[in-house]
């Protein structure tokens, strides 16, 4: 049949080549006959897959890939979307809730709320934006607790069970002593063997007193009151209207109309602060302008020479 199929095929080529008055007319039917051909060789020479030893289906190289997959590999699973959120070779059932290693207290993700963006301003108010061990301020600073975040529930929102340390300290102590359950000794372990402090704050009896963890919420509170004012001002500058914003952080994301174009843009706050115009309708609308001008210039000039 496939010898038969290659005579017939050059037997008809030559005849079109030959006898045919128009070869853009016989192109397509040429083309069809080449596919054909190039499917009974691949009939003859089965190629591997993938260097495994095992021999690919020709016509299958034309569908679809995920259909055809599970018919020549029969150890695919084909099970519903529920039993595919599983894992490891004896398919355990993916941690999630409490049961999950990052666990915290269920409140978000990333541990934010006002009690513990007050607990950082109070840290980092405590100990002058600088490093407690360095005191250095050019580097990326982080806020560590002394007693950890897991176990020591009473000390999470408490500014004397915090440490203002470089990001760089902060990681390489808990490459150390590990996360979740560390102490005040290792801390103070950490930073005698590494850098020979001796002296601690906390110890002493004498040192400054904090201030309350009220009065930095208070203070969070009218920083970003202070900022959502001054983005609605900015807003009205532009002619914009705010339509939607859960928020008004800067990666935050918010809807704007134009009252000149009447567009609706979503984006953050930081871009909207950072961009010129806010929109890009305003935006092309400027660019208009500044084309038209620069365009009679050259007209006027071309009309002197």
């Amino acid at each position: 049949y496939i010898s038969g199929g290659i005579l017939e095929f050059f037997s008809n080529l030559q005849i079109r080549l030959i006898h045919g008055t128009n070869f853009k007319n016989n192109f397509v039917l040429i083309l069809k006959q080449i596919f054909i051909l190039f499917v009974l060789l691949l009939q003859l020479f089965p190629f591997p897959l993938r260097g495994k030893g095992k021999s690919r289906d020709p016509l299958l190289l034309f569908c679809s890939t995920k259909k055809n997959e599970a018919s020549r590999n029969p150890n695919i699973n084909t099970q519903p979307l529920d039993s595919l959120k599983r894992r490891g070779p004896d398919r355990k059932s993916r941690k999630s809730g409490k049961n999950h290693g990052n666990w915290k207290h269920g409140k978000s993700t990333t541990r934010e709320c006002e009690e513990l963006d007050a607990w950082r301003q109070a840290i980092y108010a405590k100990y002058s934006y600088k490093c407690f061990v360095t005191s250095e301020s050019s580097e990326p600073l982080v806020c560590h607790h002394l007693n950890g975040w897991d176990w020591c529930k009473e000390g999470r929102y408490n500014p004397d069970n915090g440490v203002l340390l470089k990001k760089t300290l902060h990681e390489k102590f808990h490459n150390i002593y590990g996360r979740g359950e560390n102490t005040i000794e290792q801390f103070e372990k950490f930073c005698f063997e590494n850098f020979g402090t001796e002296k601690f704050p906390w110890r002493d009896c004498n040192h400054e007193p904090n201030l309350s963890l009220e009065y930095y919420k208070e203070k969070t509170k009218t920083l970003k009151e202070q900022k959502e004012l001054e983005l609605r001002e900015l807003i009205k500058k532009r002619n914009h209207q705010l339509i939607s914003a859960k928020a008004f952080t800067n990666k935050s994301i918010i809807v704007i109309k134009c009252l000149i174009h009447q567009q609706e843009h979503t984006t953050t706050v930081t871009n909207y602060r950072k961009s010129k115009t806010g929109m890009k309708c305003c935006g092309k609308q400027i660019q208009s302008e500044k084309t038209t001008y620069y365009n009679k210039l050259r007209s006027k000039k071309n009309l002197v020479d």
